[in-house]
C-alpha cells in the first residue's frame, strides 16, 4: 500500500482509504508503518486517542527507529500537546540529527514557543522535504557572511499570501540596515500593487512574473522572504514586531469607491471572513461556516471580505453584505477594510492583511492553531492590532465567538460615543 502524506489533506480519500487501511492492518499487525498510516488519518479526523494508541503500538514493535517517534510527535502536534511534542521532538534529535522531519517539526514549536534562534535555523529544513516551493536558481544563496554592497539580490516568495504579508517587514529591515544593496523582492499578483504602492525605499523594487512566469531582472544573490529572520538574526520577540513604516494604506482614489457604498451607515461595520483555501493541510480545523455566526447577528452590519467560496445560506437576521465582486486584488480588499470598524476573521491571509493595515481584528483559531500565534490568545506579537479568541474544544466555535460578541459590544459602544 502506497500513500503519499499530501494526499491525506482530502477528506474524500481518507474517508476512501481507511476501511483499506484497517482491513491490512489486520492482515499485517506486525507491521508498524501501517500503524502509523492509521494513526495519520485519525490525527486528521482529531480522534487523537486511538491515534496516539496507534503510534504506542507502532514504537513498541520497532523502539529503536525514530520515523514512529516523528509520526507520534506530529499527531501530538494536531492535538494541541505541544509540551508532549517537543519533548519527543527533542528525544528524536539525539537518536539522529539529520532527519529533516525531526528538524522540521522541531522548528514549529520552537517558534510556537518564541524560541526564535533555534527555530528560524531548523525552519530552513523544509526546503529539503520540499514542503512548499522551491527555486532552482544558478545564482548563489544568500548568507550572512556575504557582502552584499553594490550587488543585487532577489528574495523571492515560496509560502502563500498571508505569509508573504507577514514576512514583509524583513524587507524593510533588510533595506534600512543595507543601503548600498539593492533588492528585487517577488510577491504574488494579488499583492503587487499593494506592497509595490507601499514601497518606501529607493534599493527596493517590488515585481511579479510576468505571463510566462519570468522575471525579466539581473542579481547576484537569492533568499526566500520567510529566511530573513534567520539571515537578519531575529532572536527576539521585539524583533519582529510591526512597526509603523510597515503599515499598509489603499490608494485612495479605490478608498473612495468604497466610501460611497458604505458612508450613513450608522451601525458598527465588521468585515467577515470565515473560510480558507480547501487546498491548506488544516482547513478542516481552521474554517467556519456562515451558520457558525448567527450568534453575531445583533452586533452591527457584516461585510463579507471574502472570495472564491462556495454559496451558503446566511442565517437569519445576519446583515451580511456581499463584496466579491469589488474585491479584485488585496489592494481592493484593504481599501474596503480602512472604511470598516473592525474585522473578524479565521486564520488565513485576511487576517494578516488586517494586521498589516492595522484594523482592529478578532483573530478566531481552532484548538490547534499554528506557530505563528504562540499560544492563541490575547494579543499578537505580529501584530499589535490583532486580538486572538481559540476554541476551548476541537470543532466547537461558541467560546470564541462569545468571547468576540462581548468585545463587539464594547467596540460598538465605544464608536457610538
Amino acid at each position: 500500500m502506497k500513500i503519499k502524506l499530501h494526499q491525506l489533506n482530502d477528506a474524500e480519500f481518507r474517508n476512501k482509504i481507511e476501511p483499506e487501511v484497517r482491513e491490512t492492518l489486520m492482515r499485517f499487525p506486525e507491521n508498524s508503518d501501517i500503524y502509523s498510516m492509521l494513526a495519520v488519518i485519525l490525527g486528521f479526523k482529531n480522534e487523537f486517542d486511538e491515534a496516539l494508541k496507534l503510534m504506542d503500538i507502532a514504537i513498541g514493535l520497532e523502539p529503536t527507529r525514530v520515523g514512529p517517534y516523528i509520526t507520534k510527535a506530529a499527531i501530538l502536534l494536531q492535538a494541541a500537546k505541544t509540551d508532549e511534542a517537543f519533548k519527543l521532538l527533542n528525544y528524536c534529535r539525539t537518536i539522529s540529527k539529520r532527519i529533516p522531519s525531526v528538524h522540521w517539526n522541531h522548528a514549529l514549536v520552537s517558534l510556537q514557543n518564541k524560541l526564535f534562534a533555534q527555530g528560524w535555523s531548523d525552519y530552513r529544513w523544509r526546503k529539503t522535504l520540499k514542503l512548499s516551493i522551491t527555486r532552482v536558481l544558478d545564482i548563489p544563496e544568500l548568507t550572512r557572511e556575504i557582502n552584499t554592497e553594490g550587488k543585487t539580490v532577489l528574495v523571492w516568495t515560496e509560502q502563500g499570501l498571508g505569509d508573504q504579508l507577514m514576512f514583509y517587514r524583513f524587507v524593510n529591515r533588510l533595506a534600512e540596515r543595507n543601503i548600498t544593496t539593492n533588492y528585487i523582492v517577488e510577491v504574488s499578483d494579488e499583492i503587487y500593487t499593494l506592497l509595490a504602492k507601499n514601497n518606501k525605499y529607493s534599493n527596493v523594487k517590488v515585481v511579479c512574473r510576468d505571463k510566462d512566469g519570468n522575471l525579466p531582472y539581473d542579481y547576484d544573490y537569492n533568499i526566500s522572504i520567510v529566511d530573513l529572520p534567520d539571515y537578519l538574526g531575529c532572536e527576539k520577540e521585539e524583533d519582529h514586531y510591526l512597526l509603523q513604516e510597515d503599515i499598509l494604506v489603499a490608494d485612495n482614489s479605490i478608498r473612495d469607491g468604497w466610501k460611497k457604498h458604505i458612508e450613513g451607515m450608522k451601525e458598527l461595520k465588521i468585515g467577515l471572513c470565515w473560510k480558507g483555501s480547501k487546498e491548506h493541510a488544516n482547513d478542516y480545523n481552521r474554517s467556519m461556516g456562515l451558520i457558525d455566526f448567527e450568534p453575531l447577528k445583533d452586533c452591527g452590519i457584516f461585510f463579507a471580505v471574502q472570495v472564491g467560496t462556495d454559496p451558503e445560506e446566511v442565517p437569519e437576521g445576519l446583515d451580511l453584505k456581499f463584496a466579491s465582486e469589488g474585491l479584485v486584488n488585496m489592494e481592493y480588499t484593504t481599501a474596503l477594510l480602512q472604511e470598516l470598524d473592525v474585522l473578524i476573521t479565521v486564520d488565513t491571509s485576511v487576517a494578516h492583511l488586517g494586521g498589516c493595515i492595522g484594523i482592529p481584528t478578532f483573530l478566531l483559531l481552532p484548538k490547534a492553531n499554528e506557530w505563528r500565534w504562540a499560544n492563541g490568545e490575547g494579543s499578537s506579537y505580529w501584530y499589535p492590532s490583532i486580538t486572538m479568541f481559540k476554541q476551548k474544544e476541537f470543532k466547537d466555535w461558541s467560546y470564541p465567538l462569545n468571547e468576540v460578541k462581548k468585545c463587539l459590544t464594547q467596540f460598538g459602544q465605544r464608536i457610538a460615543i
